[in-house]
């Protein structure tokens, strides 16, 4: 299905196995979706950038680290 012209969803929680789910739900419908990820390089984060999404690298913990994964997004 090809993606719809919308800003990002943006799915924290995304590498893992929740998130994930929702993740590659979202991309399964057509949706543009961002996830936030600690560790960009990680395996999780790459299998589910192979589906399409866009992996930011972020931190919830860290305020400023979040800004570039918000920028034009939807949030779940």
């Amino acid at each position: 299905m090809t993606q719809k012209k919308e800003n990002p969803i943006l799915v924290i929680g995304g590498t893992g196995t929740q998130g994930g789910n929702v993740a590659r739900e979202l991309l399964a419908q057509g949706h543009r979706v961002r996830v936030l990820s600690r560790n960009p390089q990680s395996a999780a984060a790459k299998k589910i950038e192979e589906k399409g999404a866009e992996i930011v690298q972020g931190d919830m913990s860290d305020v400023a680290s979040l800004e570039p994964a918000l920028k034009l997004s939807l949030i779940h």
